[in-house]
């Protein structure tokens, strides 16, 4: 049926997964590994801290390596007339679609299959991580999140479900790209015209927090200006996001921890256990595992019920890996900032992400 598969796995540099640090690629044809090769990749912004302790890539270990789209044009053609093959594929197909997009290169139609989805249709286990995966087939996992590792590892299971449980064309999707306004790590503020001008506002102040982060610039002079820019504009005086940080500024507490629950309220969020039987969820963003309905009938299929909106029934927000570049607020949109505002009331709505019922 198919003779020819690309396997790769990528790792990004910081929370808006919009950009490529690394990834590793492996090209078969005929069961023959014809190519092979890890890449480093000058992404253009900042790091997060977390990123590096994950994968191990710094700033300084790509600062003179090519930038991505001078090295598409190598690849490219790996990416067409052939299946390729990922873990989690909707999540890394998306990272560079909006890499692609970043750099006005035209992303390709891409047949593709995903180890995760296959992985579930053939066997059961309690997650479908790659690490849990790898072990389940006995394949060797060198070093989980770095590319190349992640790259054979995956190419390993595919090959082993493959042999052991067949491969058909039920198992191979087309994914295309829809971006059209994503405005990611590397993007500087630019108000989308559709929007309110009082959430351009809430934009601009989450716009100043974001850069204070992520220069790690906490001193009294960053804080000033920002002490400034809220005192004129007190008309965002009700926006919870604007009541807490004004309140941790006047207790005088650290604000890292504020910043981060304000800026991204759905990743600064830990839930150990996620009960699906008999809860109500609604869900927001795009989701890696699958379409909406894919992960609706997943719900209702262990014992969960869909509501379409944010109300005091429902339990959880589940919000979906690949967000959505139409979110008023960059990393969260109106269902996920109603869901805060209730919370803050008093209510017991949970905030949860894909990874948290479906794992990495």
């Amino acid at each position: 049926m198919y003779n020819r598969f690309t396997f790769f796995d990528l790792e990004t540099p910081n929370r808006f997964n919009d950009k490529i640090c690394a990834f590793g690629l492996i090209h078969m044809v005929d069961d023959e590994i014809v190519f092979e090769q890890e890449f480093l990749v000058n992404p253009e912004v900042y790091f997060d801290t977390f990123n590096v302790e994950l994968h191990g890539v710094s700033r300084n270990m790509v600062r003179e390596k090519p930038t991505f789209d001078k090295i598409w044009p190598e690849i490219k053609k790996y990416f067409i007339d052939s299946v390729v093959v990922a873990h989690n594929a909707r999540f890394d197909l998306g990272v560079l679609s909006k890499v692609m997009h970043h750099y006005g290169l035209e992303m390709p139609e891409i047949k593709y299959s995903c180890t995760v989805i296959m992985a579930r249709k053939r066997i059961k286990s309690p997650k479908y991580s790659l690490d849990v995966v790898s072990s389940f087939f006995g394949v060797e996992l060198l070093k989980h999140h770095n590319a190349m590792s992640d790259t054979k590892a995956c190419q390993g299971i595919f090959l082993k479900m493959m042999t052991g449980y067949g491969y058909s064309e039920s198992d191979v999707s087309i994914y295309k790209s829809n971006l059209s306004n994503h405005r990611g790590s590397s993007s500087s503020f630019t108000p989308n015209r559709t929007y309110t001008d009082r959430t351009i506002k809430v934009q601009e102040f989450l716009g100043i927090i974001k850069s204070i982060i992520h220069s790690g610039d906490f001193s009294i002079a960053s804080i000033k200006y920002l002490k400034d820019w809220m005192e004129r504009h007190t008309e965002l005086d009700s926006e919870l996001v604007y009541k807490k940080v004004k309140a941790k500024i006047e207790e005088g507490d650290d604000l890292r921890v504020c910043f981060l629950e304000c800026v991204d309220p759905v990743k600064t969020t830990d839930y150990n256990a996620i009960n699906i039987d008999g809860k109500l969820f609604c869900m927001t963003g795009n989701f890696s595992f699958g379409s909406k309905t894919d992960v609706e009938l997943f719900i209702l299929a262990h014992g969960g019920k869909i509501h379409p909106s944010v109300t005091r029934a429902v339990d959880y927000v589940l919000v979906g890996n690949e967000g959505d570049p139409g979110w008023s607020y960059g990393t969260y949109g109106a269902k996920v900032k109603k869901a805060l505002e209730m919370r803050d009331k008093g209510h017991t709505i949970k905030i949860i992400s894909e990874k948290d019922v479906f794992g990495e």
